[in-house]
């Protein structure tokens, strides 16, 4: 088993929503399944909780790899299995007892095969972990007696780690009444210990700060012409990677044409045809790996960044009905990231590079 895992092969088992095998073990995507599995990340992203997520599915006709509808559980493990931004694993939770396995519990790391790019992914690897961050800061959300709702839960990162910032609460007792202080701290610091910065950020005071930037991008000028300047700038900047990549393609395909004017010469083909075939072979690895490193930028135009803007023009903030603000913060932000008194924003739809605004001090 060890065997076929090294070279990223089906090891039995149920087979994860959207992927299916070919004759050599190997996974491909089943396009009809993967819709479903882009649609759960997508609402996921939207923060769609997980019963909404599974009623969405089950109202439009799709089941589980088991043939059954989805509920809670299915949606939450399709969620934090790697296997869909492309990455192999193997051995990654203890063997079953009693006939069950217990999926949260994991092997040590050093137990575990994972093999990045390995099977076709069905989720880019940005969105697979800005969900892994949404889902941490669920799961971490404070169980208090006061219902509180943190509008950055799943989007605010610790600059010096990278993991989620999780809303947290303490209270003192005045005159017999508890008193509630919120704010957000580093979900590694507090937890596991993991992470050195111990920094406490003001809930109303960090959730101001990005609620101010979302209105003052409405009045920003020319920011229509300044959007798309950085969207051009970003696809002018190929990595090394991309370069060579693209290099060599054009080499291949010269190769090709000059294979395929032999053979109209009269060359004889048992000479040229295993040549042939192999730059084709080259010419569709080269291909895919140019279009798994196609920026999404690519796809942008003018008028997305017309629309967006609209978008952003069109939203009215009031700050007192914080589910609102949530929403809102959801569809217009993709991430923040909080580092002493640095606030690093990105755009929601990777329009525009990195905003920092200063937040002051953190309680």
């Amino acid at each position: 088993m060890k065997e076929n895992a090294y070279k990223a092969q089906y090891n039995g088992g149920w087979l994860p929503l959207g992927y299916d095998v070919d004759q050599d073990k190997h996974y491909i995507i089943n396009e009809q399944e993967a819709f479903a599995v882009k649609l759960i990340y997508d609402l996921c992203l939207k923060h769609v909780s997980y019963a909404d997520i599974a009623e969405e599915l089950n109202n439009h006709g799709y089941k589980t790899r088991r043939g059954i509808a989805f509920v809670k559980t299915s949606i939450y493990e399709i969620l934090r299995n790697e296997k869909y931004c492309g990455t192999y694993v193997y051995n990654e939770t203890p063997k079953k007892i009693a006939g069950k396995r217990n999926n949260r519990i994991k092997n040590q790391a050093e137990d575990i095969i994972r093999i990045e790019d390995a099977i076709p992914a069905i989720i880019s690897r940005s969105d697979w972990e800005a969900v892994q961050l949404l889902l941490d800061g669920r799961k971490c959300s404070p169980r208090t007696s006061t219902s509180m709702t943190y509008i950055l839960a799943g989007l605010l990162r610790c600059g010096e780690c990278g993991s989620a910032m999780i809303g947290q609460s303490t209270f003192k007792n005045r005159n017999g009444e508890k008193h509630y202080t919120y704010y957000y701290q580093c979900n590694k610091s507090r937890r596991t210990r993991e992470c050195s910065y111990k920094k406490l950020y003001n809930k109303e005071h960090i959730e101001g700060k990005i609620l101010d930037f979302i209105e003052q991008t409405k009045n920003m000028p020319n920011l229509i012409n300044e959007l798309w300047k950085e969207v051009q700038k970003a696809i002018r900047n190929k990595d090394h990677e991309t370069i060579s990549l693209e290099k060599q393609l054009k080499e291949v395909e010269k190769i090709i044409k000059n294979y395929m004017q032999a053979i109209e010469k009269g060359a004889a083909m048992d000479l040229i045809i295993e040549k042939l075939n192999e730059a084709g072979r080259q010419k569709k690895y080269l291909v895919t790996r140019l279009a798994e490193k196609k920026s999404p930028l690519e796809a942008i135009t003018k008028q997305d960044i017309i629309n967006q803007v609209s978008f952003f023009q069109s939203v009215i903030v009031n700050r007192d009905d914080l589910e609102e603000c949530k929403k809102i913060v959801a569809d217009c932000i993709k991430s923040a990231t909080v580092l002493n008194n640095n606030l690093d924003i990105i755009y929601q739809h990777h329009l525009v590079g990195a905003a920092i605004v200063g937040v002051g001090e953190g309680t």
